[in-house]
């Protein structure tokens, strides 16, 4: 009966062992302010990838929205605007949300635009609003589309209504931005659509434009991209540019109009102001390498100014003096999709700018300005090996205040392609190039090739160990081998293109196979899904045969309890799978930043799962759970149930029995008797 017992417990133990991630936190920048506005209460910071920040203008008290922590659609904002009692925001990926008194809420838009890039709005009444997207205006009316409005050309793959003002008569205009810069950027919207406004003297039209303001006698005022400061009276167009006036600037990021009339530039480093004869101008002085100004807000006598890198600005006795941001947690957004975590919970990862490294337990962040980096690694030892596929250094080892740098001159391979870099047991370092495998014992090096191996194909995309030390690596074209120290031994996949593959508790291998006309494309329906590899037996998981939501796996791990997590490509989000129950993690229903997901970081020391999201939405962090429930705290039981429940040690007990219990493979605080 003991024995019986004892088997029904680690039964209930290992059932209950599929982790569900909790605690989730957005570690990002508030560095790239995209819009500032303000109401009567509070100066509203919008950014790209860093959420929104509300500030106090009484008491310069800051308050912080996240996805994580208030469930705002987007961390990336185009635009937050006042109506009313109400902020709406525009998020770059996932739709419209409006803000009041009682919270957030997203704006159900799916299905009626092109795509849920929403980049500006404006209000034609409280009932009816115009919103701007990618390549098309639309019309809303009691909160459903009504019209939408195509531009007369797309000479750009990447172009989209940058404004839309409207002026007193109710005369609705629109701006738009063209990647190419050809392209017509000033438009009214009448009864027949979208025109292009032209100057009535010589039929000329304005170029790519990004930001409008409309002063008290109705002109338009025009931020170009690069034509200047550009004024339209309802007739005429007059070119305020370097070559006819003072303007510090051709490329205008932003304009606003104050109380006097006089209007309010940003480009460039420079912040400028116009009076109608003279422009005054301030330059933006930054140590940051290819810092610029690319927001405004006037609010009375105060000026704000939003830059990329150091945030929010404010004009202060004719210098821009940094507001501190304090949700800013990390230096930049635009990680690359490399990470790795050391001991210290210090997260090392690449970026546009270098390397960026964050503190999980002090939030110190640093960055330095290396070429863009490929792979961020750690050893068995607890150095940091950093990888670039260009230049001369092909490594960086980090160990404590130790660095030593690996030339590339110095390594067998030259300068053929670096897939990924792994350690074995022993700490022996392969390499996965296009040119075969490369193993270093500390000593000398082996190569494995087609020349030497039943390698079909010199291009090793990924790999990974078994318990037994036996490397597993799959090919770009050659498919999936396995090398037990003596042979090579070549495994049927679905196709020859392995992009990801992880080894789990009991050597079973799981790896995701990609279309082979266009591996890298990161679509739902391309790739072959999970491909499990379990001594004979070959299963696979796909859109078809099983309830994973994509093809195509960026990334696989594993965690102590076994379960597989899957970043899916196509704007999915991720997938853990215990082997029989699948759950999805993405912007609905939990706290993760974005839904592309490069790569997936376990962190045993802490029990965390890291996310390095696509560039410009830096990093999610959750608890993993590990060795628990499943669940960070237990339930508090609240009633009878039907059904059997049991004690830690596997016997069945009361549903409300006093103590903690087991019930369908979670754990709950009983109800003591008096209560």
């Amino acid at each position: 009966m003991k024995k019986i017992l004892l088997q029904l417990a680690l039964l209930l133990v290992t059932f209950a062992a599929n982790a569900e991630l909790t605690e989730w936190k957005n570690i990002v920048s508030t560095n790239f302010v995209t819009s500032i506005s303000h109401d009567s209460k509070y100066i509203n910071v919008a950014t790209n990838g860093g959420g929104l920040i509300r500030v106090n203008k009484q008491t310069g008290e800051q308050t912080y929205y996240s996805r994580s922590e208030y469930g705002i659609p987007d961390n990336s904002i185009m635009n937050a605007v006042p109506h009313n009692s109400e902020l709406w925001l525009c998020n770059h990926y996932y739709g419209l949300a409006k803000m009041d008194d009682k919270g957030i809420k997203p704006i159900d838009i799916s299905g009626t635009m092109t795509n849920q890039y929403v980049t500006s709005i404006a209000f034609e009444d409280n009932e009816q609003w115009l919103l701007g997207g990618m390549h098309n205006l639309y019309r809303f009316k009691d909160g459903k589309l009504s019209d939408a409005y195509p531009f007369y050309n797309l000479l750009s793959p990447f172009s989209y209504v940058s404004d839309i003002q409207i002026c007193d008569n109710m005369r609705a205009y629109v701006s738009w931005y063209n990647a190419w810069n050809e392209d017509i950027g000033f438009f009214i919207l009448t009864n027949d659509g979208l025109e292009p406004v032209r100057s009535t003297n010589d039929n000329t039209t304005c170029g790519s434009t990004n930001k409008m303001a409309i002063d008290e006698h109705n002109n338009v005022w025009l931020a170009t991209a690069n034509d200047g400061l550009v004024k339209y009276d309802g007739k005429f167009f007059t070119y305020l540019d370097m070559e006819n006036s003072d303007i510090p600037t051709n490329s205008i990021a932003d304009v606003k109009i104050d109380g006097g009339g006089n209007v309010w530039g940003v480009g460039g480093n420079f912040l400028f102001q116009y009076d109608g004869h003279v422009f005054h101008k301030i330059i933006y002085d930054s140590n940051y390498t290819n810092d610029y100004l690319l927001s405004l807000d006037v609010d009375g006598e105060d000026v704000y100014v939003g830059s990329r890198y150091q945030g929010l600005l404010k004009l202060n006795n004719e210098r821009l003096s940094v507001i501190p941001l304090e949700a800013n947690s990390i230096q930049t957004n635009t990680l690359t999709g490399s990470g790795c975590v050391d001991e210290k919970g210090n997260f090392w990862g690449g970026c546009l700018e270098g390397l960026v490294t964050y503190n999980l337990h002090t939030k110190e962040t640093h960055i330095k300005h290396y070429p863009q980096i490929h792979e961020t690694i750690m050893d068995n030892d607890g150095s940091t090996w950093i990888q670039w596929n260009i230049g001369d250094t092909a490594y960086i080892k980090i160990s404590g205040k130790e660095s030593t740098v690996i030339l590339r001159d110095n390594l067998p391979f030259g300068k053929s392609y670096i897939s990924q870099t792994k350690f074995d047991r022993q700490n022996n370092m392969w390499i996965a190039t296009a040119n075969g495998i490369y193993c270093h014992d500390g000593t000398s090096w082996i190569r494995f090739d087609k020349s030497n191996t039943a390698l079909q194909t010199n291009n090793v995309n990924c790999m990974d160990f078994d318990s037994k030390g036996h490397l597993w690596c799959g090919t770009y074209g050659g498919g999936l081998y396995k090398y037990d120290g003596n042979k090579w031994i070549r495994y049927n996949t679905p196709s020859g293109y392995i992009g990801a593959i992880a080894i789990d508790k009991n050597d079973a291998v799981w790896l995701n196979c990609r279309d082979s006309e266009r591996p890298d494309e990161m679509t739902p329906e391309k790739g072959y899904g999970l491909t499990c590899i379990d001594g004979d037996k070959t299963t696979t998981y796909n859109l078809s045969n099983s309830p994973i939501k994509g093809n195509f796996i960026s990334d696989i791990k594993i965690d102590d309890n076994n379960n597989k997590w899957l970043a899916l490509g196509g704007n999915i989000g991720i997938t853990s799978f215990d082997g029989t129950t699948w759950k999805d993690y993405n912007v609905e229903n939990s706290g993760i930043a974005h839904n592309e997901v490069l790569k997936l970081i376990i962190d045993k020391k802490n029990d965390l799962l890291w996310m390095v999201h696509y560039t410009g939405n830096a990093m999610s962090v959750a608890k993993l759970n590990c060795g628990t429930t499943g669940i960070s705290l237990p339930h508090r039981n609240d009633g009878p149930r039907n059904g059997v429940a049991y004690d830690l040690q596997g016997r069945t007990t009361p549903s409300n029995y006093w103590g903690i219990y087991i019930y369908n493979g979670k754990k709950y605080i009983g109800t003591p008797p008096n209560k």
